[in-house]
């Protein structure tokens, strides 16, 4: 089954790479090629090598300037939540400027809302995970002025109440 073939399949690679290594020293071997490339390491070697600044000259102007700074978040105040299919989002005012809706996962003034639920918000900033109650205030004062959170069961400061029912105009 084995004839002849089966040697010379695997002295092929051999006698061919002999053969590649005479005929390059035959040429010239190494002196042609390595010529120019002297000549080009010698222009290399004459020509000026720029230094960086040494360390000190470059970080001289941060020597007492801290790394992290970290300020006293904006005051936030939930003002209203909205949960449809289509759309959950809260009506928060930031430093008491005039409320404004805000998708969940939208960063705005160092906050990003995190989730809304039907009682409140959490929102994430610098110092973390927090949770907001309707109508209640984060960071600095609240928005609307008031001395504190309104008591349970209470509504929430601000809150008017709506028309009569038709049916029953007097009916309190």
């Amino acid at each position: 089954m084995l004839d002849l073939r089966s040697p010379v399949i695997f002295l092929a690679p051999l006698a061919g790479l002999l053969l590649a290594c005479l005929g390059w020293l035959v040429l010239g071997g190494e002196g042609r090629v390595a010529a120019p490339l002297d000549e080009a390491e010698a222009r290399l070697a004459a020509l000026p090598v720029e230094r960086p600044l040494p360390q000190a000259a470059v970080y001289s102007g941060s020597g007492g300037k801290p790394l992290f700074v970290v300020a006293t978040p904006a005051s936030l105040r939930l003002e209203g939540v909205s949960r449809t299919p289509r759309r959950t989002a809260a009506l928060i005012s930031i430093n008491g400027e005039p409320a404004q809706w805000i998708p969940v996962g939208t960063t705005l003034g160092g906050f990003t809302l995190s989730g809304v639920s039907a009682t409140g918000v959490i929102v994430e900033n610098l110092l973390g995970r927090q949770t907001i109650a309707l109508g209640e205030s984060l960071g600095g004062t609240s928005a609307a002025g008031s001395g504190g959170t309104p008591p349970q069961g209470a509504p929430p400061p601000g809150l008017q109440r709506g028309l009569e029912p038709a049916s029953a105009p007097g009916i309190r």
